[in-house]
């Protein structure tokens, strides 16, 4: 059985986020997304994406969303987990698990959802101190 330490947590609204260090491994992470109606944990490429993904949350100019940004951040059983931003709504982005046609799963942050989730991955960020 695997074991993780924590290494940051942040909350803010519905949401809660902590990283997890899977002990005795070198660079090995997990991100675990927690709200009432979902539960997700996935792998992480590195720590500094979450830097990435937080400044991707931060972009607010509609002028700057022509094209749907999108970061890979992490990995649920060799499936990409990405976020990527609406070009329709400045609060409004999809974070998603696979990227095939036939089978995927999305979820969608908006509005409050959408500024709470950033919320809490900005304190995970500050906590590890990842350059933002």
């Amino acid at each position: 059985m695997e074991h993780y330490g924590m290494l940051a947590f942040g909350k803010s609204g519905i949401w809660e986020l902590s990283v997890d260090e899977l002990i005795g491994e070198a660079d090995e992470w997990v991100l675990q997304v927690e709200s009432p109606v979902i539960s997700i944990q996935c792998g992480l490429l590195n720590l500094s994406v979450l830097a990435d993904v937080n400044r991707l949350f931060t972009v607010c100019d509609s002028q700057a969303r022509k094209l749907a940004e999108s970061i890979q951040f992490g990995s649920y059983y060799g499936y990409p987990v990405r976020a990527t931003l609406d070009t329709e709504y400045t609060d409004r982005c999809f974070i998603t698990i696979g990227d095939s046609a036939n089978g995927r799963f999305e979820v969608t942050l908006a509005g409050e959802n959408y500024h709470d989730f950033q919320k809490a991955l900005s304190q995970i960020v500050s906590e590890l101190e990842l350059e933002q």
